[in-house]
């Protein structure tokens, strides 16, 4: 949900950085993207799935996100 979200938003400058974060959320655009990728991967779900972007001619770039998340601290653990 936090990579939809992050990806879903207005950007506010003119890249992801310190200022602007991610931007601003949209949320109606994030939702979208969930229900693509929940119906694409009802409709080919496979141990392995194979994804094809197709890029318009004439784009100036593309860009991506990776994306995973980190298990949790245990509750009584030392801060650095």
């Amino acid at each position: 949900m936090k990579a939809l979200i992050c990806n879903g938003g207005y950007d506010l400058g003119t890249r992801t950085d310190y200022t602007y974060g991610f931007g601003w959320m949209n949320l109606l655009r994030s939702v979208d993207m969930l229900r693509i990728i929940i119906s694409h991967l009802l409709y080919c779900y496979s141990g392995n799935n194979t994804h094809n972007i197709t890029v318009p001619a004439n784009t100036g770039s593309i860009e991506g996100m990776l994306y995973w998340n980190d298990p949790e601290a245990a509750a009584l653990s030392a801060r650095l």
